[in-house]
């Protein structure tokens, strides 16, 4: 490193710096808003072919699951319908993915 002289080891470390905050700042994981979102979409795109009465089966089993992990979770937005027997009839009911 010697022979870099001052003037290039500012200008490494300079580039180094620039290259730990330029990348450093991504997010390298997947977050679970993001892997919600992968699964609505597999799960959209795995209804192509299908006939309008196997759709609202499966989407009507879909919404189930959902709303067995909303129950399950128990959060505070979902939390107080999660017990209602309509609300999960009305949840389930609905026949559209989004």
């Amino acid at each position: 490193m010697g022979w870099l002289g001052m003037n290039g080891l500012q200008a490494m470390a300079t580039q180094m710096g620039l290259v730990f905050f330029v990348y450093g700042q991504k997010e390298v994981a997947t977050t679970k808003e993001e892997i919600k979102n992968f699964e609505k979409f597999t799960f959209r795109t795995s209804l192509k072919g299908k006939s309008s009465a196997e759709r609202k089966q499966l989407i009507k089993a879909y919404r189930e699951q959902i709303w067995s992990s909303m129950k399950a979770k128990d959060d505070k937005r979902y939390g107080t319908l999660s017990g209602e027997a309509e609300a999960a009839k009305a949840y389930t009911a609905r026949t559209y993915i989004r």
